[in-house]
């Protein structure tokens, strides 16, 4: 206890300096009032031009999406000419002169790519400029790799042009993990995208089949009831009852046979919500860890209705990518599916790579935590094959490793095995069995353990950075990036009472 008080107040104190940092560490709760008054005071105040230009957009998302005052974010956003700002006056007006300007400020190449994608999901949306939406979809899919986001418009502009054949290579594109699920021949793709459990884009096909049609209305009318349910929840105005009897309404009789859903209601991090998915791929596998194992059930799952508070706060940025229940692990898909792709881009991009060269420094400077995970991701990166395909299959199965297996397949054994329910607990024994068991434990690290908050998770990661530091004799936790592999999971096994129990049962 007395090691653990000083750092408390070490982070208290880190977290009431400067309004951007603070509201970052508050960005996931539910006072987004105060985050947005933060980022206000951000934009003005921050030294730091760059610090003061994203603290103007959050607090232009936070006034426009969930306190419905277009005005005032009109306002934050004339005090910038980026491409970023631009295409968020593009969402808010849903204009194309907006988009217009966004392309004419881009700076950089991934500027471009934002300004086309944003042309074309206004194009989709308004049904307009279909064919040209289309060419400028590949033309970035070409250029930075088939992202779930651009393949599922490529998709669905393709579909509504009437051009099968762009819509069958954008879903193999969007299903490149999922080969089997993409069928050989573009007459046969109606019936694969309802297999897909891409029923919106399904029902665009097969009009006539009233299981797609139900699922596809039980989407919609979810999307708008979790999206209302959020935004009051962002501010803790949120009635759980009425929530919760509105989705059970909504949701079709019969819909995991019909639809192949697969949804939660209760508390994500302390906050009520939602998680609703579709189930694409469901099988049995074994999790062993420290000479304890068990068969369990594994549920991918896409196309994401709803996916807790934090990715909606964070348009999907980031957000819960699975959860266990007795002895069965969900994986949520789309929170996977980009990141080999993002990773091989920022290695090998000379712009990208240059953009996180100055955050690193940049976030090395003010000595965050934020500045440790970047280093920590970029020595990881280093250590993977240098041919693309190579690269993105082993960061895909190094990700799903050390997230699903090591991370998921703990909670499976402290549920089933210890009956622990304790929600920071488990989350505290599940981040240290991903330190200990993955290929490398930096990726963990790169991966949110050094975020911290007032939720089971941020809870979790501060005891395990607490414990790190104490194991490994660090002055300061920027320095964890310092630590060879081993030091690290060493130290994740050190703390760890399942992997000391084992040690105890071996001793004569």
């Amino acid at each position: 206890m007395k090691l653990l008080l000083p750092l408390l107040l070490v982070f208290a104190c880190a977290a009431a300096k400067p309004p951007f940092d603070e509201a970052e560490a508050l960005q996931n709760g539910q006072q987004q009032d105060r985050v947005r008054d933060l980022y206000r005071a951000a934009a003005k105040s921050d030294p730091d031009p760059l610090r003061r230009e994203k603290a103007a957009l959050r607090a232009a998302d936070l006034e426009w999406r969930v306190f419905r005052n277009a005005a005032a974010a009109r306002e934050l956003l004339g005090t910038l000419d980026t491409t970023d700002a631009w295409l968020q006056r593009a969402r808010m007006d849903r204009d194309f002169a907006s988009v217009q300007k966004a392309l004419a400020a881009a700076k950089t190449n991934e500027d471009r790519r934002n300004a086309h994608v944003g042309f074309a999901k206004l194009a989709v949306e308004q049904r307009r400029e279909l064919p040209r939406a289309i060419a400028l979809l590949e033309a970035v899919i070409a250029e930075a790799g088939p992202r779930v986001e651009t393949s599922r418009l490529l998709l669905n502009a393709a579909l509504l042009a009437g051009d099968h054949a762009t819509a069958l290579r954008a879903f193999r594109w969007y299903y490149a993990d999922l080969p089997s699920l993409v069928p050989a021949d573009p007459k046969d793709l109606g019936p694969a995208l309802a297999k897909g459990r891409l029923y919106e884009e399904a029902a665009l096909l097969l009009k006539g089949d009233a299981d797609v049609a139900a699922c596809a209305g039980a989407i919609k009318r979810l999307r708008e009831i979790a999206d209302d349910h959020f935004r009051k929840a962002a501010t803790g105005d949120e009635s759980v009852r009425a929530f919760h009897k509105a989705v059970r309404a909504a949701v079709p009789k019969d819909a995991e046979r019909r639809c192949g859903v697969v949804y939660t209601l209760g508390e994500t991090d302390d906050i009520p919500g939602m998680h609703y998915g579709h189930r694409v791929l469901d099988e049995r596998r074994t999790v062993e860890q420290y000479g304890r194992k068990g068969s369990v059930r594994f549920v991918l799952l896409d196309n994401m209705v709803a996916n807790g508070f934090m990715a909606w706060i964070r348009e999907n940025r980031s957000g819960a990518g699975g959860w266990n229940e007795k002895d069965v692990i969900y994986q949520v898909r789309p929170m996977y599916a980009n990141g080999p792709v993002s990773a091989w881009l920022r290695l090998t991009d000379p712009e990208r790579r240059a953009k996180d060269d100055r955050e690193i420094a940049d976030e090395t400077r003010h000595r965050s935590l934020r500045g440790v995970e970047l280093r920590m991701e970029r020595q990881y990166l280093e250590t993977l094959p240098r041919e693309r395909e190579a690269f993105i299959e082993r960061y895909r199965r190094e990700e799903f490793d050390h997230s699903i297996w090591a991370h998921e397949g703990r909670h499976a054994i402290d549920h089933t095995q210890f009956g622990i329910d304790d929600a920071e607990e488990l989350e505290y024994r599940a981040k240290l069995s991903e330190i200990a068991f993955a290929a490398s434990p930096r990726m963990p690290f790169a991966g949110g353990i050094l975020s911290l908050g007032d939720t089971p998770h941020g809870k979790a990661n501060q005891r395990v950075l607490e414990g790190i530091q104490k194991v490994t004799g660090l002055k300061d936790l920027t320095q964890l990036d310092t630590l060879t592999d081993e030091q690290l999971r060493a130290a994740a096994r050190a703390l760890d009472p399942l992997a000391n129990a084992g040690r105890a049962s071996a001793r004569p």
